[in-house]
């Protein structure tokens, strides 16, 4: 089953008279079960790409379908419902709230997308990631290893078809690093699907798939 199916995306930014293409006619697809990566040089368009396919940018021309349901060119409220339902997402910064415990952050996400909050599927996933004992903690207090961690519980706890995350290992250390590698084994050996930018060769060594974006292309080979 093709969870992820993204078709000639399109981007074009604008710097006065300048005009950057950051994407042009990137298509991929991931599927259930599979982890895809994506690398590529700074400025590539990795990022672009992943915000677009998580329906934080539209893209300029081009489409994206979420288990066949369209996330471009709908209203903002529309794509974070669907996010909500069908999306993990890890980004660089900004993953958790700062006023809130790992907890709360995560009891927070899920009702984002749920009606009732499920006390012992949160426990479950706090003890999964390693943080049970962490749980009250506020984010500005963790480890860069355990606020990774956190990061990915937040996007894992409505169990989502797909994950995208963004560097998810860029400012841990090789330690941590194992840790958040195997949980993405756990989840893909479950059926879970997941598209990661990163620039570890590490995780890059562990991926299904691997795709190398130069120039907001696809290169082939």
């Amino acid at each position: 089953m093709t969870v992820l199916d993204a078709h000639e995306l399109y981007r074009f930014y604008h710097n006065g008279d300048e005009e950057v293409l950051a994407l042009r006619g990137v298509s991929l697809s991931v599927k259930a079960g599979e982890t895809v990566v994506v690398v590529g040089p700074s400025g590539s368009g990795k990022s672009t790409l992943l915000a677009c396919i998580a329906g934080l940018d539209d893209p300029d021309g081009g489409v994206v379908t979420v288990l066949g349901k369209r996330m471009t060119r709908r209203p903002e409220r529309e794509r974070a419902a669907l996010r909500a339902a069908h999306v993990g997402l890890v980004m660089q910064s900004g993953n958790l709230i700062d006023g809130l415990s790992v907890e709360d952050n995560v009891r927070f996400q899920r009702a984002l997308a749920r009606d009732r909050l499920d006390r012992g599927g949160v426990e479950d996933l706090l003890t999964f990631v390693g943080l049970s004992e962490r749980r009250h903690t506020r984010p500005g207090e963790l480890s860069g290893g355990e606020y990774a961690r956190a990061a990915f519980a937040a996007a894992l706890v409505n169990e989502p078809a797909l994950l995208l995350a963004d560097e998810p290992t860029g400012e841990v250390d090789a330690e941590a690093e194992r840790a958040l590698l195997d949980l993405l084994d756990r989840r893909r050996v479950a059926g879970g699907s997941a598209l990661v930018v990163t620039h570890s060769e590490a995780l890059t060594s562990r991926a299904d798939r691997v795709i190398r974006l130069h120039d907001g292309r696809i290169l082939d080979g």
